[in-house]
């Protein structure tokens, strides 16, 4: 996470040849870009916006381009700053996300179900979604919001949503979770997009302060991934451990069922044995 945004500090000073050359728009023609953005309604704007995450959420877009990036990246240039732009972005991925949803949960339940990857077994039968079903049961909240930072499901990343509309989370559990969870990533975007406009169009004075921003934002980023990988490991070892017990508890209950259906055949046995010995004594 950390590398991409020093090397794009790095090159943004060098941006008007890296552009020339690639064809892309000088730093004049971004400045009459940004000015004609910034000009637009904000409805308009926050309508676009929204229609766009619409459109990469439902049909998992961002597998194959990485809207999920450009779009939080240019919410400060769109938005007149980092911390509206973090806002912006968060709404209006959550509000994409839980159109995947509710579609789950109210009309795709079968295809949900039967989707596969590459051939592997439906979803429907995999172990892990058997054992997601009874985390999110006793713990909706914290598994929505542990699927959110760190999705770990054999699955394409939008299609998460998809599944948790199949389990028994409720709308209210998945929106709070998945907006909470939004908002790290969302952060970080922001501010590289910020850094990178400001580096590019603005003066040297404000590239240099923004190399100190990015530092900051680079230590933010090792520390909250660490910490969220962490807590996917603790949620993969509390599924582990689940099924772990289930499986134990399955054991034990097969151990005494054949307990006592053979309980009965035992005594039976050894009572026909005894009495046909003192059959023979009589004899």
């Amino acid at each position: 996470l950390a590398l991409p945004r020093l090397l794009a500090m790095k090159t943004a000073s060098d941006f008007s040849e890296i552009a020339s050359f690639f064809g892309l728009p000088g730093k004049e023609e971004l400045v009459d870009y940004a000015d004609k953005l910034t000009h637009l309604s904000p409805l308009l704007k926050i309508a676009g916006f929204q229609a766009i995450w619409l459109v990469d959420k439902v049909f998992m877009l961002s597998e194959i381009l990485p809207i999920a990036v450009v779009l939080p990246t240019i919410s400060p240039l769109l938005f007149g700053g980092v911390l509206e732009g973090t806002l912006v972005t968060s709404a209006c991925a959550t509000v994409g996300a839980s159109v995947n949803f509710l579609l789950g949960k109210n009309f795709l339940q079968e295809q949900v179900g039967n989707f596969s990857v590459f051939g592997s077994l439906p979803i429907k039968e995999q172990e892990w979604f058997h054992r997601l079903n009874r985390k999110v049961s006793k713990e909706p909240f914290k598994s929505a919001l542990l699927i959110r930072l760190a999705p770990i499901l054999p699955i394409p990343l939008d299609g998460h949503w998809y599944v948790c509309g199949v389990t028994p989370m409720t709308l209210a559990n998945f929106v709070t979770a998945y907006f909470i969870g939004t908002l790290k990533v969302a952060f970080i975007d922001a501010s590289l997009g910020s850094l990178l406009f400001s580096s590019i169009l603005d003066t040297e004075a404000v590239q240099e302060q923004a190399k100190f921003v990015l530092i900051a934002e680079v230590v933010l980023v090792v520390l909250i991934s660490a910490v969220v990988t962490n807590i996917a490991t603790t949620f993969v070892t509390e599924l582990t451990a689940d099924d772990s017990a289930a499986a134990d508890e399955g054991a034990s209950t097969n151990a005494n069922t054949t307990a006592e259906e053979e309980g009965p055949l035992a005594m039976s046995l050894e009572e026909r044995i005894k009495e046909e010995g003192e059959r023979k004594k009589d004899e």
